[in-house]
C-alpha cells in the first residue's frame, strides 16, 4: 500500500497544471543554498556559527508552519483521507501510509537540502559530529513537515466554531509578529542592546545571552546543539538531544494518525447548523445590485472561513507588530498600525474571485452585474478594514504621543486605503488562483491555492502607490515648508480616490473581456 499512495502522489505531481520548476523551487533553492554558507561561514567561534544554524533552522520549521496558512501553499492535500475512507485499511495503516507521501514533493526536497547544513556544520567539527548533522538532518526534517501538517489539521478543526476561530487567529498573529519583530524582545533585554542600532551585529560579535538562551529552548535548536555536543565529546547531552526530537516526532505521529481516524469517521452532516447574522448596518443597506454585492462580501468575510481567519489575522497582526517594540519602549512604528493593517488586509484580500470559485457564473451570466459587483467587493473591503484601522491609527498615536505624526497619517492613510481597495481587486481578477469548493473541502478547511505571488504584488503595488505621497512628505520635513504638507495630504487623499477608481475601472472592463475565461478557470482550475 506505501509504494501506491507513494505513486499516487508522484502521479498528481506530474500531472499538476503547475510545474514542478518554478519562481518558488528557485526562491527556496536560494534559501537553501544561503543556509548551507551558513555553516561555512567564517565566525568567531563554533558557537556563533551554531547559533546562525539554530535560527536557519528555526527559520526554516516556521516557514513551514506559517506558509500553509497564510499563503495557501501546501494546505491543500492530493490524497486526502476522505477518498480512501470507503477501502478495508485500519486507520492507522492507512494513516502511516499517508505519512510517507508528506515526503514528496519539491517541498520536502528543497527542505531537506537546506537542513543539509547539519552534516556540513558537523563535518567541520570531525567525523563524530558529521554522523549527528546527518542524523540531526533527517529528525528536523520530519519535525518540520509533521508540526505543518499537524498545526493545518488543529486550525481547521478550530475553524468549526467561533471561538476556535478566534484563538486560531490570535495565535498566528502573534507568531507571525514574532517572526518579524520579535528580535528586538532580547535585543532590548541585552545588556549593551546593540541589536536595536544593527539588527546585523550578531553576524560578528554573537548573539545577546538572553536570545541564545531563547535559541537553546528551541526544539528547532537541538539538532546543532547536539552537533555541538558531539564535538566537545558530551555523549549524555548528544543522546538528550537527539532523544528530544525523536520524542517530538512520535507524539507529533501519535496526532497525525488520530487527525487522519477522525477524518475517516462518517458522521451525519447537522442541518440547520448556526449561521452568523448579517450585522446592523449590513441589515439597513440601500436595496439595490451595488449593495447587495456589498452584503454579499461583508457576509462572505464573515462566513468562509479561511476568509474570516486572514481578516482577523491582518487586524491582529498589525496590532502586535507594533505593540512588542512598544513594550521594549520602541515606540517609532506605533503611529503607523493603521497603516500595516491596510496593506497586510490588502494581501489577505487578494484572491476574491479565486475563493468564490464557480458561482461567479451567476455574476457573469447576469447583465449588467460586473460593475456592481467589482464595486460592491471594494466597498466590503473599505468597510472591512477602513475603520478599524483608522480606529487603530487614531489610538495609538494619541496614546505613543506621536504627534509629528499627525500630517503624515493624515496623508499616507487615505493611500493606503486606497491602494490597497484598487490592488486586491485587481490582483483578485487577474491573477485569481482556484481553491477547492466547499463541497471538496471535505475535513480540511484551510484547503487553499497558493497565492504568494499575488500576495506580494499586491504588497509591492500598495507600497508603490504611497511613494509618492511619501516623497512629497519627505520634503516637506526636509525643507520645513508647511505649504508641501498641506499638498502631501492633498496627494495622499486623491491617490488614494484614483487607485480606488482606476483599479475597478480596470477590472470591470478586463472581466468583460475575459470572464468566461475567468470562470473556465475557477471551476477547472
Amino acid at each position: 500500500m506505501l509504494d501506491t499512495l507513494i505513486h499516487m502522489k508522484l502521479a498528481v505531481l506530474r500531472h499538476s497544471p503547475r510545474p514542478i520548476a518554478n519562481w518558488r523551487t528557485a526562491v527556496g533553492l536560494a534559501l537553501a543554498i544561503i543556509t548551507i554558507l551558513l555553516a561555512i561561514y567564517p565566525t568567531g567561534s563554533t558557537a556563533q556559527t551554531g547559533d546562525l544554524l539554530k535560527m536557519a533552522i528555526g527559520a526554516w520549521t516556521l516557514g513551514w508552519v506559517l506558509a500553509p496558512i497564510q499563503t495557501g501553499a501546501g494546505a491543500d492535500e492530493p490524497i486526502m483521507p476522505e477518498h480512501l475512507a470507503l477501502l478495508p485499511i485500519a486507520p492507522r495503516r492507512l494513516a502511516n501510509g499517508l505519512l510517507a507521501t508528506l515526503f514528496v514533493g519539491m517541498g520536502p526536497v528543497i527542505t531537506l537540502g537546506a537542513f543539509f547544513a547539519l552534516p556540513v556544520f558537523g563535518a567541520r567539527l570531525g567525523p563524530a559530529a558529521a554522523i549527528t548533522g546527518t542524523l540531526a538532518m533527517l529528525l528536523h526534517l520530519a519535525l518540520a513537515i509533521l508540526l505543518s501538517r499537524v498545526v493545518i489539521g488543529i486550525t481547521s478543526q478550530a475553524l468549526a466554531s467561533r471561538f476556535g476561530l478566534e484563538f486560531a487567529a490570535l495565535q498566528y498573529a502573534i507568531v507571525i509578529s514574532l517572526s518579524l519583530v520579535g528580535w528586538v524582545i532580547p535585543a532590548a533585554l541585552a545588556q549593551d542592546r546593540r541589536l536595536l542600532d544593527d539588527p546585523f551585529a550578531f553576524l560578528s560579535h554573537g548573539l545577546p545571552h538572553g536570545m541564545q538562551v531563547a535559541l537553546r529552548m528551541s526544539p528547532a535548536s537541538w539538532g546543532t546543539s547536539a552537533i555541538i555536543a558531539a564535538d566537545e565529546h558530551r555523549w549524555l547531552a548528544v543522546a538528550g538531544y537527539l532523544a528530544g526530537l525523536v520524542a517530538l516526532i512520535a507524539a507529533l505521529v501519535w496526532i497525525w494518525d488520530a487527525q487522519v481516524s477522525r477524518r475517516l469517521e462518517i458522521r451525519q452532516r447537522r442541518a440547520g447548523g448556526r449561521i452568523s447574522r448579517p450585522s446592523w448596518i449590513q441589515r439597513r443597506l440601500p436595496s439595490s445590485p451595488l449593495w447587495a454585492s456589498v452584503n454579499r462580501a461583508m457576509l462572505t468575510w464573515s462566513r468562509e472561513p479561511r476568509m474570516a481567519l486572514e481578516a482577523r489575522i491582518a487586524v491582529l497582526g498589525g496590532i502586535f507588530i507594533v505593540a512588542i517594540p512598544a513594550a521594549v519602549n520602541w515606540t517609532q512604528i506605533v503611529a503607523w498600525v493603521g497603516v500595516i493593517v491596510l496593506i497586510l488586509g490588502a494581501s489577505t484580500s487578494c484572491n476574491l474571485y479565486g475563493l468564490e470559485g464557480s458561482a461567479f457564473w451567476m455574476t457573469l451570466l447576469t447583465p449588467g452585474a460586473i460593475p456592481a459587483d467589482v464595486r460592491g467587493k471594494q466597498i466590503a473591503y473599505l468597510m472591512k478594514f477602513g475603520p478599524v484601522a483608522l480606529v487603530l491609527s487614531l489610538i495609538a498615536t494619541a496614546w505613543g504621543e506621536q504627534w509629528w505624526a499627525w500630517t503624515w497619517i493624515a496623508a499616507i492613510f487615505p493611500a493606503a486605503l486606497g491602494a490597497g481597495a484598487g490592488a486586491m481587486i485587481v490582483v483578485s481578477a487577474r491573477g485569481a488562483v482556484p481553491v477547492p469548493e466547499a463541497s471538496r473541502k471535505s475535513g480540511n478547511l484551510v484547503a487553499a491555492a497558493d497565492n504568494t505571488a499575488q500576495t506580494i504584488i499586491t504588497i509591492a503595488l500598495v507600497l508603490v502607490a504611497l511613494l509618492p505621497t511619501v516623497a512629497m512628505l519627505y520634503l516637506a520635513g526636509r525643507y520645513g515648508w508647511p505649504l508641501l504638507e498641506w499638498i502631501a495630504i492633498a496627494m495622499g487623499i486623491g491617490s488614494g480616490v484614483l487607485a480606488t477608481w482606476w483599479g475597478g475601472r480596470w477590472t470591470i472592463s478586463w472581466l468583460g473581456r475575459n470572464g468566461p475565461e475567468l470562470l473556465t478557470r475557477l471551476r477547472y482550475g
